[in-house]
């Protein structure tokens, strides 16, 4: 089995503490609502580094920093894993810092950690962020996981204009609006994304609501004068009720795949999941980025060649220019550049076509103003351009008119700030959303937090037509994470296993593979699971160690039946003679198999006799008779699988019998020499006989018959018997000549 190393992950917390500042005498805004899914992007934070230092904090499950961000609570994650932490939070002897975890809320971090849920227990702020979808980054240069998704910049659930404002409930997607209702403001249920545009230089009705909705078309309503894009005749000034986005002059066709909505008092923008854009609006400096200056009341899609062949991933409309944030992170603006607006170095007339920002190539969203535009970069920096915008900086900062406390710089309101500053008011900030007069901000709790002229009461605060220039103060929190992207590895590498099955329905098989990240082992899991009945095949096993996915196959055999060791090891003695010297077996030596599936196979047994390169089957009571000498046979049985085995097994048969010697009486052969000789020949051929298991047997005698014997001597003849196995046996008998007469006459 093999491993691998851990990705380092690790989860940011991001605490804005906020300084208590004097009170002031106008109405805090109340918050109009709080949402699930932000922090696809990172946090515009002001320097809090003086505040959290007013401030002692101590973590569990992690370490704590305190930073321009705010207290940074990093915590170990591994492969963006489940992850829990506490965070607790003294003040420091006459410190003006607070923080107040009654408004912690659950959200959703990014599609890289799951739903984040805080509390408050025993003076901590709690944290447990359940493990993600996304498991796929790039480093930014921040150190941060920059996963380059289609929108990695907030999502945005509110939108203000001069006129009104309009903001998603995030339980139903409800729109909930405020502000001007000459044109309706309509409530409906399903909205994914708001955008609201008006004018400001005119006194008579204007501005637009437009949502996308979660079936994937989109709506709008209010002042038909263009951006309404609903192809409804320009005749009809005013459209109370939702109607849907027609891509069509005809109104025939509906848009589909709503994804982002963007909208002016002059423009309405819609992006779709494929990456298309669609326009709709007044068109007079080609702000539509058709190529014309021809009023659209119809949403007309821009060409994508227009564009360079490349998705939008983002839009944005200002006053009488568009942006789009194209799919290899470059800016592309189209319309009015008479303050630089375009981003091209320079201004100048309107511009027809499509062009890139210069310089800018790690954009992940982009914002346009009615004379500026502003984008934020990967490592949270934001580079802004067109009329009073200088810079990168790495803050929310404002600029221009703040009559009307839109600038978030607390009371008393600035008239202007006519270069760049940090508003103080601002905490926390996950997205901005500029009206003509007033400043909307999402925290990173998803609280909606604003500023400035609430003269329709678009603000959704009392009373109508005040000044606001304290926004609600709140924490703000910020998950985040910087990964390696080295994966585990399995160590040792996964290999398969072989096994034999143990029954019919195979063999319980077990395994533990190992696997680390950066030499941490890493829990491992394989599907099937270690333990389970393999059946008889080839079965893959699945084994996932984070973000590693590794196989190996179980392969489980049927073993060939096995035979008993009980094969003849030395030779069987002769014992018959018929048809042939040899012996039977019959007894002494039986085959014997078996194997897990069938058990005792013996009986299933087949006997050959191998000769020759020729097999004969043997039965019957002749098959266990063997000749004398070597002869091979080859044992086989077939299981009920179907799976076979065999064996050699050689019978030796040997014949150690000596044969059996008899001398013919009597023992004593007399003869008489009446010659004057001194020997005789005698002739005992055939005094000894002898019997054996297999004939012939060579009988030889010593003297040989035939021999001369002395006379008056008696002489012992020894007779030996030898049989063809070479068995020999003997026999003894005596020979006395003598002269003629009485017996002892020599």
């Amino acid at each position: 089995m093999r491993s691998g190393s851990r990705m380092a992950r690790a989860a940011a917390l991001l605490l804005a503490l906020y300084a208590a500042g004097p009170a002031v005498a106008s109405r805090s805004p109340a918050t109009l609502q709080s949402f699930a899914g932000y922090g696809f992007g990172r946090s515009l934070l002001q320097d809090q580094t003086t505040c959290c230092g007013l401030v002692d904090a101590a973590a569990t499950g992690g370490t704590v920093a305190c930073g321009a961000s705010g207290l940074v609570l990093t915590v170990p994650s591994t492969d963006f894993a489940a992850i829990t932490a506490s965070l607790t939070v003294t003040g420091k002897a006459g410190n003006t810092a607070t923080t107040n975890s009654a408004i912690l809320e659950s959200l959703t971090c990014s599609n890289r950690f799951g739903d984040a849920t805080w509390g408050s227990a025993g003076g901590a702020t709690t944290l447990a962020v359940a493990a993600g979808t996304d498991l796929t980054c790039s480093t930014g240069t921040d150190g941060s996981c920059q996963g380059l998704v289609d929108r990695i910049s907030p999502e945005s659930k509110t939108s203000i204009s001069s006129r009104h404002s309009c903001t998603i409930r995030a339980t139903d997607g409800a729109v909930l609006c405020s502000g001007n209702n000459l044109l309706l403001c309509t409530i409906l249920t399903g909205a994914t994304q708001i955008a609201v545009g008006a004018r400001i230089d005119s006194i008579s009705p204007s501005g637009q609501s437009c949502a996308c909705l979660s079936s994937g078309e989109a709506v709008c309503w209010g002042q038909n004068a263009g951006p309404l894009a609903v192809a409804i005749p320009l005749t009809t000034t005013t459209v109370r009720r939702p109607a849907y986005v027609m891509t069509d002059p005809a109104g025939t066709t509906r848009l589909t795949n709503c994804k982002f909505v963007s909208a002016s008092g002059n423009t309405t923008l819609f992006l779709t999941t494929t990456g298309d854009v669609y326009a709709a609006g007044r068109n007079a400096y080609s702000e539509l980025g058709l190529g014309t200056t021809t009023l659209t009341n119809w949403a007309a899609q821009v060409p994508r060649s227009s564009l360079g062949n490349r998705a939008a991933i983002s839009i944005s409309a200002g006053w009488r220019h568009s942006c789009a944030l194209l799919e290899d992170h470059k800016v592309a603006c189209v319309g009015q550049n008479n303050w630089g607006q375009l981003g091209r170095g320079a201004t100048g007339l309107p511009q027809s076509n499509w062009a890139n920002v210069v310089g800018i190539t790690d954009a992940i969203d982009v914002k346009c103003g009615e004379v500026s535009t502003c984008a934020l970069r990967q490592g949270g920096k934001v580079s802004c351009w067109g009329y009073g915008l200088a810079g990168d900086d790495s803050s929310v900062t404002c600029w221009g008119n703040g009559a009307n406390g839109q600038l978030g710089a607390g009371a008393p309101a600035p008239s202007n700030w006519p270069t760049p500053q940090t508003s103080p008011q601002f905490v926390g900030a996950d997205s901005i959303h500029a009206g003509s007069l007033s400043t909307c901000i999402i925290t990173g709790l998803g609280k909606r937090i604003c500023t400035g002229s609430n003269f329709s009461g678009q603000l959704a605060s009392t009373p109508i037509a005040s000044i606001n220039t304290s926004p609600l103060e709140t924490l703000s929190v910020k998950v985040d994470a910087t990964c390696d992207n080295t994966p585990p590895v399995f160590d040792p590498a996964l290999e398969d296993i072989n096994v034999d099955a143990t029954s019919a329905a195979g063999a319980v098989v077990t395994y533990d593979p190992l696997a680390n990240n950066d030499g941490v082992p890493v829990t491992v899991t394989c599907t099937p699971a270690s333990g389970t009945q393999f059946a008889i095949g080839t079965t893959l096993v699945t084994c996932t160690a984070g973000v590693t996915t590794g196989t190996f196959n179980v392969i489980v055999a049927v073993a060939a039946p096995a035979f008993a060791a009980n094969a003849p090891t030395t030779p069987f003695e002769a014992t018959v003679n018929t048809p042939y010297l040899g012996t039977s077996v019959a007894g002494l030596y039986t085959p014997s198999a078996s194997d897990p599936i069938d058990g005792d196979l013996s009986a299933s047994i087949k006997t050959f006799l191998v000769s020759n390169n020729q097999q004969i089957f043997l039965s019957g009571a002749s098959a266990y008779i063997f000749p004398l000498g070597s002869t091979q046979i080859k044992n086989t049985v077939t299981n009920s699988l179907g799976v076979s085995s065999e064996e050699l097994v050689t019978i030796v048969v040997v014949d150690t019998t000596k044969p059996v010697v008899t001398v013919a009486t009597p023992l004593q052969i007399n003869v008489v020499q009446p010659d004057p000789a001194p020997t005789k020949t005698v002739d005992y051929a055939s005094k000894c006989t002898a019997t054996d298991l297999a004939t012939p047997v060579t009988i030889t005698y010593s003297p040989p018959s035939g021999s001369s014997f002395p006379v008056g001597v008696t002489s012992t003849v020894t007779c030996t018997a030898t049989d063809a196995a070479g068995n020999t046996a003997t026999g003894t008998f005596t020979v006395n000549v003598r002269r003629p007469g009485p017996p002892g006459r020599k």
